[in-house]
């Protein structure tokens, strides 16, 4: 598999074996679409990725530095893809205790998009309940490098199997989030979304959804949500920021018709929203 990868602003795909990302999973990344050179949730991403390493004390790189070193690798023939960020706390000697002797590692890498259905936009996915729960962690919210609960949840079935995501609940049995995406509900005319004070990711594209209802006056609350209110819900949808809105039309023996009305009104919302946000990719800058 080719990747155009930058490590520290070289051209290389490798890193030093005693980086604390890869021995302790020490660090954070940013997964973003890029769709037409267009980078529509950049700012958020920065903020989050600059958040996510004050909280863990890691020295934040500079988006400006992020974002040349993004016109470096991206492929100027392909105008969509996905970017990821990683950041680790460096390379530093063995035990715990956080010590590097070079500051962090910053990794920039830029990869093709999986084809995925139109069907999944317009006719909805289908969604599986998770074996594997999610343990309630100090460093909830966070895209941290530590992912594998979601790495065991999505290995409990096959692509063949016919379903695109997996909900995962936490060991209380409340309902947080899919293996790669955060989940919303439609009850009752309101849009409902977990709270993800004990586990989870804070999705940008969550945010953005809910910064939607907010300037449009849909109805949206932030709670505990129970498996049952899935089950029950009037619409179900996923969010994350390379696949932006997927309607739920399948889980377990509910069915649903995809997208409904609700969900459908914050895609068209939410596309006119990205299509003008965020910034451009100088592919001259590309290697």
């Amino acid at each position: 598999m080719s990747v155009s990868c930058l490590v520290n602003g070289e051209l290389t795909d490798q890193i030093n074996v005693l980086d604390r990302g890869l021995t302790y999973g020490d660090g954070v990344f940013e997964t973003i679409a890029m769709l037409d050179y267009r980078l529509p949730l950049w700012h958020q991403h920065m903020q989050r990725l600059i958040s996510a390493c004050k909280r863990l004390n890691i020295e934040p790189p500079d988006p400006d530095l992020l974002e040349n070193e993004i016109s470096r690798v991206v492929d100027k023939k392909n105008p969509s893809g996905t970017i990821r960020i990683t950041v680790t706390r460096g390379v530093g000697r063995r035990g715990y205790r956080p010590n590097t002797e070079t500051g962090p590692t910053r990794i920039i890498s830029f990869h093709d998009n999986n084809e995925r259905s139109v069907d999944y936009w317009t006719k909805g996915i289908a969604l599986r309940l998770c074996r594997t729960r999610l343990g309630k962690s100090v460093v909830a919210g966070l895209k941290h490098l530590n992912r594998l609960e979601q790495v065991l949840a999505q290995s409990e079935w096959s692509p063949h199997d016919g379903f695109q995501e997996g909900l995962m609940l936490d060991n209380d049995g409340a309902v947080i989030e899919g293996t790669m995406s955060n989940v919303f509900a439609v009850i009752d005319d309101e849009i409902v979304t977990p709270s993800l004070e004990h586990c989870g990711v804070e999705g940008v594209m969550r945010a953005s959804v809910i910064e939607l209802a907010k300037e449009h006056d849909l109805s949206l609350r932030i709670r505990k949500l129970s498996l049952e209110e899935i089950k029950t819900a009037s619409e179900v949808f996923m969010t994350n920021s390379s696949v932006r809105i997927w309607p739920v039309r399948q889980f377990k023996e509910i069915s649903w018709t995809a997208p409904g009305a609700m969900t459908s009104r914050l895609m068209s919302l939410l596309d006119k929203k990205l299509s003008t946000s965020g910034i451009l990719v100088n592919v001259e800058n590309t290697i």
